[in-house]
């Protein structure tokens, strides 16, 4: 493989997303039925939807399959005038809709005794589901949640004479994130003196790691000195050894009261030299505002 090629590689390469993901792939026999529930919470709200309205209509459908099958000898109210027809079936489905939803218009209604066994397990299934469905809701609802806006490129430049590593973030929510603290490590390949491939994992000490109350900005430095894995690195070096630059905050949400994190990453592709960032902090009226959007703008 040549050099360009390696490169090429090792740029589009990242283990931790900007949005906080990963792309760490499982092994195909990872079973999810065995944590089921952090499976299910772990699920974008389009997915829980999805597979929610999914398991919905389809065990209605299964159960409507039962009353069909049970013939329509067995359920009384029935309008449609031909035995296990297209018609007959849509009123089979309807009638397990209502009862599994514990509706009970009273329109249709069980005759037969196996008719009516279905619906008692019908009957109990639907009253598990709501329980089981409510504590879903109410989980994903109330995880806490962060809401970190992160500088979208990360500056290799000189701050108070000397050579840094910054980037910033800012809490987008209007509350404070308490006892906020931040942790900045870099990855990046290495090879050992006994010829061993390594991914070696760096901390990255920075001036200030944690804050007592996380309301506005927030600019995190990195001084590169002769113990840094920056130093006298360039950015071609940088992406020849696949460098990741990995950020973690953390603190108590004071409206949850709970611990909230979120996680960012920085590439080389990301970083930019001889910059600075253009202030976001604006003073009118005895009080500050933050902009936000420009969190990425330089000067």
């Amino acid at each position: 493989m040549s050099d360009a090629v390696q490169n090429s590689a090792a740029k589009k390469y990242r283990f931790l997303n900007q949005d906080g993901t990963s792309n760490l792939i499982k092994p195909k026999n990872n079973n999810h039925f065995q944590d089921l529930y952090h499976s299910v919470l772990g699920l974008s709200w389009p997915q829980f939807f999805l597979i929610l309205t999914g398991l919905y209509f389809s065990v209605n459908f299964l159960f409507a399959l039962i009353y069909f099958l049970l013939g329509p000898e067995g359920l009384t109210g029935i309008k449609a005038t031909e035995p296990y027809s297209l018609n007959f079936f849509a009123e089979c489905f309807f009638f397990s809709i209502q009862t599994f939803s514990t509706i009970g218009y009273g329109s249709v209604s069980p005759t037969g005794l196996f008719d009516n066994i279905v619906v008692s397990f019908q009957a109990l299934l639907g009253l598990l589901s709501v329980g089981l469905m409510s504590g879903l809701f109410f989980s994903r609802f109330s995880k806490p949640t962060a809401r970190v806006a992160h500088s979208k490129v990360a500056l290799l430049t000189t701050y108070e004479n000397q050579r840094v590593l910054m980037f910033r973030m800012a809490n987008a929510r209007m509350n404070q994130i308490i006892e906020a603290q931040v942790s900045v490590m870099v990855a990046f390949d290495t090879i050992s003196p006994e010829g061993v491939s390594l991914r070696k994992l760096n901390d990255l000490p920075v001036l200030r790691s944690r804050t007592p109350a996380f309301a506005l900005s927030w600019t995190i430095i990195h001084v590169v000195d002769e113990k840094s894995p920056f130093y006298k690195k360039s950015l071609d070096q940088l992406n020849q050894m696949t460098a990741e630059v990995f950020v973690l905050v953390s603190g108590h949400d004071e409206t949850f009261n709970q611990l909230v994190f979120s996680r960012y990453s920085y590439t080389p592709d990301d970083m930019i030299l001889d910059r600075q960032f253009k202030d976001i902090l604006i003073r009118e009226d005895h009080m500050l505002r933050i902009e936000i959007e420009n969190i990425s703008e330089l000067k």
